[in-house]
């Protein structure tokens, strides 16, 4: 099946699909950021000529830092098997970098990762799409769907924006996850939940589901994928508005998931979602949009969890995880209990993803925002998908 291509609906399994982690996710960032009608990434990607700068000194890598980062791979081989540093060959290809096709960690390889951190890092200096300011307003009219993607694909969460990827050539458990994709984030659970979602909105005309029956269901179907991954399910928390159309206060868009409480809370927007008056195709866009920004979600929590069966397998006591990454002691013991249930093995994108998590999401841990922008473009898959592009 292509890339984020949708099933037909008598065709979407029960359940999510195991995650395969292949390499057939190789091209997700690229594909992602061109959904949203941001640029491809390409070495040509660079925002400002200050950036250009900056990016012209750190790349190419000098030789003492080609072998500094040749070291790096050495002194941790057991995590670079053959397999693994092939997939991130054909990663790396896919975005128009040359690298050849096979063999191990090499010069040629360390020179590549570099190009690549040093085309996110450039990237990342300005936002990857535009922000909604919380003085829009809905307007009750049908819009042009390139305007109503924008508005509604548009980046959340402001006060987490992404950090900056070091360029050093060192594929790091995080760059591992951006570049092969595992869990929600892979196309075939992300194909799964757009045609879920869309099978439970093709009923009878006669049959009318109220707001919260509708919001529930896209929840029930993110959580049951969540449960695929051994993680616990959110806890939406809704705010809702009589008014079918109200001046759009802070938060009113709003979907976030908050890791201290387990709860993702839901603003007052059920009608922008799914007003039955609009037409269909407009209402069919903004009902993916909300697929999509929960979904995105969905992710968070995942990836919350992930980082917790880390500290897990690292002997922490759940107290201890559950300070170190602000999450609930009930979660905390879950993810304990639950460290050898299909539990990654080393060298592979799965253990990469919970390793990265962990860096992340830890106190004390990297924050180069690599997990922020893996929610964000997981989320911009799931919105192409619902497209069925």
């Amino acid at each position: 099946m292509p890339r984020g291509r949708l099933v037909s609906a008598g065709q979407v399994p029960a359940r999510p699909p195991v995650d395969g982690g292949s390499a057939s996710a190789a091209g997700r960032l690229m594909i992602s950021r061109s959904a949203l009608g941001a640029p491809a990434l390409t070495s040509t990607a660079v925002a400002g000529a200050g950036n250009t700068a900056l990016a012209t000194r750190l790349y190419p890598l000098s030789r003492d830092a080609e072998q500094a980062a040749l070291t790096w791979y050495q002194n941790d081989s057991e995590h670079w098997p053959m397999d693994l540093v092939d997939q991130l060959r054909a990663a790396v290809r896919s975005h128009g970098i040359p690298v050849p096709a096979s063999g191990p960690v090499d010069r040629a390889f360390v020179q590549a990762i570099a190009r690549l951190q040093r085309d996110l890092q450039t990237r990342q200096s300005t936002p990857l799409w535009p922000a909604p300011t919380a003085a829009q307003t809905p307007v009750p009219t049908p819009r042009a769907a390139a305007d109503l993607r924008a508005t509604d694909l548009a980046a959340t969460d402001p006060t987490r924006p992404p950090g900056r990827i070091t360029v050093d050539g060192r594929a790091t458990p995080s760059l591992v996850t951006l570049l092969l994709p595992t869990g929600l984030a892979s196309p075939e659970r992300i194909a799964w939940m757009a045609g879920s979602v869309r099978q439970g909105q093709a009923l009878p005309h006669d049959v009318l589901l109220t707001y919260q029956q509708q919001l529930t269901s896209v929840f029930d179907r993110a959580n049951l994928a969540l449960a695929d991954s051994g993680a616990p399910p959110m806890v939406p928390a809704y705010q809702w508005t009589a008014a079918r159309w109200v001046p759009q206060a802070a938060g009113y868009h709003a979907i976030s998931f908050d890791a201290r409480t387990w709860i993702t809370k839901v603003g007052a927007c059920a009608a922008y979602y799914f007003d039955p008056d609009l037409p269909e195709s407009v209402r069919d866009l903004r009902i993916g949009g909300f697929v999509s920004r929960v979904y995105g979600q969905a992710r968070r929590a995942e990836q919350h969890f992930a980082a917790a069966q880390y500290a897990a397998t690292l002997g922490h006591p759940t107290g201890r995880i559950a300070a170190d990454l602000g999450i609930p002691q009930s979660v905390a013991e879950l993810a304990q209990a639950r460290i050898n249930r299909r539990q990654p093995l080393p060298g592979t994108p799965g253990w990469n993803f919970l390793a990265g998590c962990y860096a992340e999401l830890s106190v004390g841990g990297s924050s180069t925002g690599a997990m922020e922008l893996d929610a964000q473009l997981t989320r911009g898959a799931l919105a192409r998908a619902w497209d069925g592009d």
